[in-house]
């Protein structure tokens, strides 16, 4: 076997997240010709295939390439690590970070709460991916995350942190009738979003009032609001999203019946937690949910 030129890790990896030459090349900046014979040449190297064509333009890596693509992606993560070291030397708070957290926490908290914090770190690439599905931050390469529940998995790859609760309350639209809102129907969610607490708490709510239930179902949090801010109903919101939005109006707490509460925790991977960016976000988004809890209390 001759010497591996290990650059050629870098193709492994870019068709294996693509399994197209063509959109490999688009990842690395380079055309597909170069893709293709950068490849042979390292299965030249290794004597042993490591793409395999399952029609088309698409290829899937073989047993020998999925044992190398573990080596080459932690060989990639242990050099990145120690660039960020190398870029993080002097603790400026620079580079890129990547935050993912659901849309309406993105759209409604972190884009308008975190403005100040992006102006006084000119030098940083702050990325914000909003997403309902919980993604790997292992795989996916996302520095840290925001959920509304405790994570489960991840083990110690992973970091947790409790950030605070979203405290919640019952919200109508703006101008309606408080004195009289046990007419107003309840705005509840679709089939199959069971799952979720907020839907338990109204279900029950809605069941003591004989099932009064709005026409109108959503399918989530964002368009939970927009429903009440449009006049179909009454549905439990965070108050720190249903206090800023002028349209709707926060109904008094009904004695007897607790509020709900949802917990918020931040996830991010372990090999970040040396990085400056990484620690600060951190910060402003603890600050944030501390100063959130603080207020509503």
């Amino acid at each position: 076997m001759q010497d591996i030129n290990w650059d050629d890790l870098r193709f492994l990896i870019a068709l294996s997240r693509s399994q197209s030459l063509a959109e490999a090349a688009t990842l690395l900046g380079v055309n597909g010709t170069t893709v293709s014979r950068r490849l042979k040449t390292f299965e030249q190297q290794l004597g042993s295939p490591l793409i395999q064509s399952v029609g088309g333009h698409h290829y899937r890596l073989s047993d020998l390439g999925l044992e190398l693509l573990q080596v080459a992606e932690r060989t990639q993560r242990e050099l990145l690590t120690l660039q960020e070291q190398a870029n993080n030397a002097d603790n400026a708070v620079k580079g890129r970070i990547v935050l993912t957290a659901a849309p309406v926490l993105c759209n409604r908290l972190l884009l308008p709460a975190l403005r100040p914090f992006v102006a006084a770190h000119p030098q940083l690439d702050l990325q914000l991916l909003a997403e309902n599905k919980n993604i790997d931050l292992i795989s996916a390469e996302i520095d840290m995350a925001i959920r509304l529940s405790k994570p489960t998995s991840g083990g110690r790859q992973l970091i947790t942190k409790r950030l605070g609760t979203l405290d919640h309350a019952v919200y109508v639209q703006a101008g309606s009738d408080h004195q009289d809102f046990q007419h107003i129907p309840w705005v509840l969610y679709v089939d199959g979003r069971q799952h979720l607490p907020q839907l338990t708490w109204m279900s029950a709510r809605a069941k003591n009032e004989a099932n009064n239930i709005s026409g109108m179902r959503v399918t989530d949090l964002e368009s939970a609001i927009e429903a009440v801010a449009n006049g179909y109903g009454r549905s439990a919101i965070p108050c720190l999203m249903g206090d800023a939005d002028p349209r709707l109006t926060r109904l008094p707490p009904q004695a007897g019946i607790e509020l709900l509460k949802r917990e918020v925790w931040a996830l991010w991977r372990s090999d970040r937690t040396h990085l400056s960016r990484l620690r600060a976000l951190l910060d402003a988004v603890s600050l944030l949910f501390d100063a959130r809890s603080d207020r509503d209390h």
